[in-house]
Order: C-alpha cells, then structure tokens, then sequence
C-alpha cells in the first residue's frame, strides 16, 4: 500500500510591520531587543543566537559565525552538526551596533544573572 504523502507545510515570513510590531514589544531591553534582532534579520535558531559569544559577532566584517564550542563545562554544536558564517544585514548592523555584549561576559546575550540563557 502506498503512503500518502503530506504536503510539506508552507513557510510564511514576517510583514515589514509585523517586524516592527516584534521589534517594538521588546525595545526596553537592549539585550532581548538585539537577540529578537538576530532571530529575525539573521535567521539564526533559538539555540544558536543563545550559545554566542562576543568573539562570534563581528560587526566589522559584518558576520555572525555559528560555530560549536565547549564553555564551562557544557558543549554544544548547531542542529546541522556543521559551523556556518551569517552575514549581518543593513537592518541587523544598525540595532547591533547599538548593543554591546557586557564586559567580561561570556555570553553575547547574557540572562539577567549574567549567565547563558535556559
């Protein structure tokens, strides 16, 4: 017997205004404003903006580099098991330049407690 075969589901973007609307909603905290950014503009997973580092944003080059990395005792690697090199767009670079990571932080978005998100 045959197996039906489902359609793969369609993928839907944003509206320009619906980016607003997110960006907006979160404009109080730079961190969380900056990360929603890098969701949006860069495409990155919630795992792979989380796991950044300061040294994986570089805003001279204009790239974000999602790579795997052991840090405190904990390692992790992207979904796809293979590092990637995302460029930073014109809307991506003008919030992120506006943002820099804490000094001294490990974390390129750091929780409130200054450690890696859960």
């Amino acid at each position: 017997m045959d197996r039906l075969r489902e359609p793969a589901p369609q993928i839907r973007f944003l509206s320009l205004a619906e980016i607003e609307t997110q960006l907006a909603a979160v404009a109080e905290s730079l961190v969380i404003h900056a990360m929603v950014a890098v969701y949006i503009y860069a495409g990155l997973r919630r795992e792979e903006a989380l796991w950044l580092t300061p040294d994986d944003v570089d805003l001279e080059a204009r790239l974000i580099r999602v790579r795997a990395k052991s840090i405190q005792n904990e390692s992790w690697q992207p979904k796809t098991k293979r590092n990637r090199v995302v460029p930073i767009s014109n809307d991506l670079y003008a919030i992120l330049k506006g943002y820099v990571s804490p000094v001294g932080s490990t974390w390129h978005f750091p929780s409130p407690t200054g450690k890696r998100w859960d």
